[in-house]
């Protein structure tokens, strides 16, 4: 699964166990990656939450999320991030791997609303050049709708999942879909 030995359902704490639980019912199985965050419980729960609040998003808002975040990995090569969040954009949004190239190619050519598209360019800018965002681009996005929470939690989330792709990697979290 791992080079690290994860908690196994029959052995997790009360805790551990809930939130494993939680994810089984969401998903049918617990993808080898909230296996692996189980090392850490306060990330399992941390990331399950995360997920949980992704999931009860907008459906746009959901393809918005799974799009940065397969781009980010992309970008790091995290081939199980890569393989998974390919997976749910066809599952989920009946993406096509062309369309999904595409994006990954052209960000901008995103099925989502002129919004959401400026959201993500701009996250994608702060991961990449973080010293180029300067208050214009704070203003930009707030003057077509979004708060500075949702500015911090676009950029935020790309953050993370490069994050997490490097423990997946370092780790060698093996794909389990």
């Amino acid at each position: 699964m791992s080079l690290l030995k994860t908690v196994a359902v029959n052995e997790a704490d009360a805790k551990v166990k809930n939130i494993y639980e939680e994810i089984n019912a969401a998903f049918g199985s617990i993808p080898n990656a909230f296996q692996f965050f189980s090392i850490e419980p306060k990330i399992l729960e941390f990331q399950w939450n995360n997920a949980k609040d992704i999931l009860s998003m907008a459906k746009e808002n959901q393809q918005y999320y799974l799009l940065l975040e397969y781009i980010v990995s992309d970008d790091n090569k995290c081939d199980y991030c890569i393989s998974l969040l390919k997976s749910m954009l066809i599952n989920m949004f009946g993406m096509t791997n062309e369309q999904i190239l595409e994006v990954k190619k052209d960000p901008s050519s995103a099925p989502l609303s002129k919004a959401n598209i400026d959201l993500l360019l701009f996250t994608l800018k702060a991961l990449k050049d973080s010293e180029s965002v300067d208050a214009s681009d704070i203003k930009t996005l707030e003057n077509i709708g979004f708060t500075q929470k949702e500015i911090f939690n676009s950029v935020r989330t790309a953050g993370q999942i490069f994050m997490y792709n490097i423990l997946f990697r370092t780790f060698k979290v093996e794909k389990d879909f």
